[in-house]
């Protein structure tokens, strides 16, 4: 009896840009929560039918009367659509328009309001007509609260000002930690009190382990990976290898994983505290920094697998060398060389900076930003292996290279100085994404934190 259902929520990468961008405009913000929101929008076609509650039965009313519903409820899987078309509506009255890059990004009048269903984060220069318009979408029908302070969580995200965190000694800046999600997993898997370790993974790769003992635990292995993939995702990028690592498994996961898991709780019990700062420089330039690791799990896992000599790509991107998006996750296709994986990896960043770059050109125009006035954002992307920079810079094939699939030459005609989009060598002890593609070495691991986390 419908049609549509799906509904879209703000991409966290944008949320963490506009932090950026709020930190570096000297903006202004506020969180408002829209009380019972998916019950706050209208039905119209198709009509939704349900059966009377119990007891509402009575002598006018007998078993074969419905009732049919004016508003949304909870449960209902076009609910999510419904409201998200409700809160649009009501954003556009008061001259917020939804950018053509992420539908839940609303620019006009001055400020952007973001959207993650009922929770909405604004940000914008004058604060009294961020809060006019909040007044007008109360006034229009729309219950809601305005928070006390102001972003300082946001979908479990507790976001501090540097001021507040008694532990640094900058007083610039945003502070992203999930403290209360560390102590979830760490007291579900029964660790509250462990020793801790320096890194989350062994230098030696986690590998299928056919042979090994199936897990058995406690807890359930699938809910812990799942915790703290939205750990790693949100504002601990320095365990994102490790728990990939370990997600791999979720299906079958032998004792060997268990311990993995295991190990990235003893790191966090050594850093429960810490989290992501965000301390934006004042060159506000949009970057790409991009590695890979060639067959590194040739001899961990079982060697007539095609899946034991697929490489591995990390990626993070950062607007004013604050992390934005980064990610760590095995290539689809085989890499005959050291020069594919690290082709195959760029190729792959530069498909999520394409996207974030329209972002921030879109934000800057229509706030009148200084870094967007020249007509192109500048982007620069490092590599630290020779033979991927000479293949993105040489427009020639070459016997050892021609074979590479077409999706990765895409990004060939948008390198350029007049495009906006260069592409730089970077030495590896700088190399930010390495930290996304292997277990590292104590040192190397601190030394690459210290880049990407600023601690």
């Amino acid at each position: 009896d419908y049609t549509d259902k799906w509904a879209p929520v703000v991409s966290w990468s944008t949320v963490r840009m506009l932090l950026c961008l709020s930190i570096s405009q000297g903006w202004k913000t506020r969180q408002v929560d829209f009380d019972n929101a998916f019950v706050q929008a209208a039905i119209d076609m198709p009509e939704v039918y349900v059966k009377c509650p119990a007891g509402f039965n009575s002598a006018e009313h007998d078993e074969s009367v419905v009732l049919r519903l004016n508003k949304s409820l909870y449960g209902l899987v076009q609910a999510p659509m419904l409201y998200y078309n409700f809160l649009k509506t009501g954003l556009k009255s008061c001259g917020l328009e939804p950018s053509e890059t992420d539908p839940c990004m609303f620019i006009g009048r001055g400020m952007i309001a973001l959207s993650y269903v009922d929770d909405v984060l604004w940000f914008g220069p004058d604060l009294q007509e961020i809060d006019k318009v909040i007044e007008e979408l109360k006034n229009s029908g729309m219950p809601l609260t305005v928070e006390a302070d102001d972003a300082y969580a946001f979908l479990g995200v507790d976001i501090t000002p540097m001021d507040k965190i008694p532990f640094e000694s900058s007083n610039d800046g945003y502070y992203m930690s999930q403290t209360g999600l560390i102590a979830k997993v760490l007291q579900t898997v029964g660790m509250s009190d462990s020793k801790h370790k320096r890194t989350p993974a062994s230098s030696t790769p986690l590998g299928t382990d056919a042979n090994g003992h199936n897990f058995q635990g406690e807890w359930d292995y699938a809910r812990v990976v799942g915790m703290l993939l939205y750990l790693a995702s949100n504002s601990r990028p320095d365990i994102q290898f490790a728990v990939h690592q370990c997600a791999r498994f979720t299906h079958s996961p032998k004792q060997s994983h268990g311990e993995a898991v295991k190990r990235i709780c003893r790191y966090l019990q050594g850093t429960k505290d810490r989290g992501l700062i965000f301390t934006p420089t004042k060159e506000m330039t949009l970057d790409c920094y991009s590695d890979a690791d060639f067959a590194g799990l040739w001899n961990y896992e079982n060697d007539q697998d095609p899946v034991c000599v697929k490489s591995r790509t990390g990626y993070v991107l950062t607007l004013a060398g604050c992390p934005l998006i980064w990610g760590s996750k095995l290539q689809s296709e085989i890499a005959l060389s050291t020069l594919e994986s690290e082709y195959i990896s760029l190729s792959t960043a530069i498909r999520e900076l394409i996207p974030l770059r329209r972002v921030l050109q879109e934000v800057g125009t229509a706030l009148n930003l200084e870094f967007s006035k020249p007509s192109i954002i500048q982007s620069t992307c490092f590599e630290d292996n020779n033979g991927a920079l000479g293949l993105a810079l040489t427009p020639r094939m070459t016997p050892r290279t021609k074979h590479i699939g077409v999706k990765y030459h895409f990004f060939k005609s948008m390198i350029g100085e007049d495009k906006g989009i260069v592409i730089r060598r970077v030495d590896s002890a700088k190399q930010k994404a390495d930290i996304f593609t292997k277990g590292l070495t104590q040192d190397t691991f601190e030394s690459i934190r210290k880049l990407l986390m600023g601690w």
